[in-house]
């Protein structure tokens, strides 16, 4: 949400996971039969998670 006061100040809030999700999610491509993970140890690999409940809120100024 924005909130235009004046012309040098604008305020706003914002929201970040408001349904309050938990978890992470992530793949590693081709290990989806894989038993043994020795093969993919040492290797750099990725995933995501879902940021915590937040509200931010934010101040611009315009001079």
């Amino acid at each position: 949400m924005n909130y235009k006061v004046n012309k040098f100040l604008t305020l706003n809030a914002n929201t970040v996971n408001f349904l309050n999700q938990k978890g992470a999610k992530g793949s590693i491509s081709g290990s989806e039969l894989i038993t043994d993970g020795s093969r993919y140890a040492g290797t750099l690999m990725a995933g995501g998670y879902i940021r915590p409940f937040t509200v931010e809120f934010g101040a611009k100024i315009n001079f």
